[in-house]
C-alpha cells in the first residue's frame, strides 16, 4: 500500500494545511471602483444679443451668486437703436401732450359757444314770455308780426343752442378718437423702447442659478452670436458620484445599494441610483446618490473611491 502511494500528487503533509471548521453566516462583498463628483443640474448660459466681448468677469471654478455679471458685450448698433427708440418715445410723448392741451383748449371754446348760444335763447325765450304776457292783458302795445317775430327769434335759437350741443358730442368723440389713435401710437413706440433696452440689457450675461463656472473660454473681442453658448454653471449643493466599475464585478450592484464615498479628505455616505446598461472600455458607469450634508471640499469635477 505505500508503494502504491507513495508518488501520488495529492498527498501533502497535514503540517502545511490550514485547517477550520466550516460556519455558516453573511458574507460581504465589497465592490470598489473611481470616479468623479459631477453637477445633477448643469445650466447653460447662451447668448442672447450679438456683440464683442468687452470684459470677462469670472473665471472656471468660480463660485457664484443669481444675478451676478458674467460677461460684457458691446454692440454699437443696438446702443444708437436704443437711443433712437428713446427720442421716438419722448417725441410722441410730447405730442400727445400737446394734443391733449389743443383739444381741451377746443373743448373749453365750444363750450363758450353752448353757453352763449343758451343765453341767447333764454333772452328770447324771456322777451316772449313778456310780449305774450302784454297781448294777453289786451293791450296794443305788441303787434302780432312783432309778436311772430319773437316767437321766429325763440325758435333760432333754440335750434341753434341743440346745434351747438350736439356739436359739441360729435367733435368730443372726434377728439377721443384722436386720442386714443395717439396714444396706441405712443403704446407701439413704448413697447420698441422696452424691446431696445432688453437687447441691450442682454449684452450683460447673468447667472441664472447660484453655482460653479465649469468652463469660460471667451476672451475680450472675440464676437459672439445670438443663440451661442458662453459658459455653464453647475449648482454646487447637488452633486452625484459616477463610478467606473470593472464589468465583471457590475453584476454584484444593484439599485439601493449603499455606498460608501471617499474623497481622500473625508466620507460621504451614497446610494446606488441607476447603474448604465452600456460597457465602455470594459466598465459600467454607475450613479451615486450622495446622502446627508456635503463636506466643504466637494465640487464638481473631484476625483473620487467607492466602496
Amino acid at each position: 500500500v505505500v508503494s502504491r502511494y507513495r508518488n501520488v500528487s495529492f498527498i501533502v503533509a497535514e503540517d502545511s494545511l490550514l485547517i477550520e471548521t466550516v460556519q455558516q453566516g453573511p458574507l460581504t462583498v465589497s465592490v470598489r471602483g473611481y470616479g468623479k463628483l459631477v453637477a445633477q443640474d448643469v445650466y447653460w448660459i447662451v447668448a442672447k444679443a450679438e456683440g464683442q466681448v468687452e470684459r470677462v468677469g469670472v473665471r472656471a471654478g468660480d463660485r457664484l451668486k443669481h444675478g451676478d455679471a458674467l460677461v460684457e458685450l458691446s454692440n454699437t448698433s443696438l446702443m444708437q437703436k436704443l437711443k433712437d427708440a428713446e427720442l421716438e418715445y419722448e417725441a410722441q410723448k410730447a405730442e400727445l401732450n400737446a394734443r391733449e392741451i389743443d383739444y381741451e383748449v377746443q373743448l373749453m371754446g365750444m363750450q363758450t359757444d353752448v353757453a352763449n348760444a343758451e343765453i341767447d335763447y333764454q333772452l328770447a325765450r324771456m322777451d316772449l314770455d313778456a310780449k305774450n304776457e302784454l297781448t294777453s292783458r289786451g293791450t296794443q302795445i305788441i303787434s302780432r308780426l312783432e309778436l311772430e317775430r319773437a316767437a321766429l327769434t325763440v325758435d333760432q335759437y333754440k335750434q341753434r343752442w341743440d346745434m351747438q350741443k350736439h356739436y359739441v358730442i360729435k367733435q368730443q368723440q372726434a377728439m377721443e378718437a384722436q386720442s386714443l389713435a395717439r396714444t396706441a401710437r405712443l403704446q407701439q413706440v413704448a413697447v420698441a423702447l422696452e424691446n431696445a433696452q432688453e437687447e441691450v440689457a442682454n449684452l450683460t450675461l447673468h447667472a441664472s442659478v447660484d453655482g460653479i463656472v465649469q468652463e469660460m473660454n471667451l476672451e475680450v473681442g472675440q464676437s459672439i452670436r445670438p443663440g451661442e453658448n458662453v459658459t455653464r454653471i453647475a449648482q454646487a449643493d447637488k452633486l452625484i458620484a459616477q463610478v467606473q466599475i470593472p464589468e465583471l464585478q457590475v453584476n454584484s450592484v444593484h439599485a439601493g445599494m449603499k455606498v460608501l464615498v471617499d474623497t481622500r479628505t473625508s466620507t460621504i455616505d451614497g446610494v446606488v441610483s441607476r447603474i448604465d446598461p452600456r460597457v465602455i472600455d470594459g466598465a459600467v458607469l454607475v450613479d451615486v446618490e450622495l446622502v446627508g450634508t456635503l463636506p466643504a471640499e466637494v465640487r464638481p469635477d473631484l476625483n473620487i473611491e467607492a466602496t
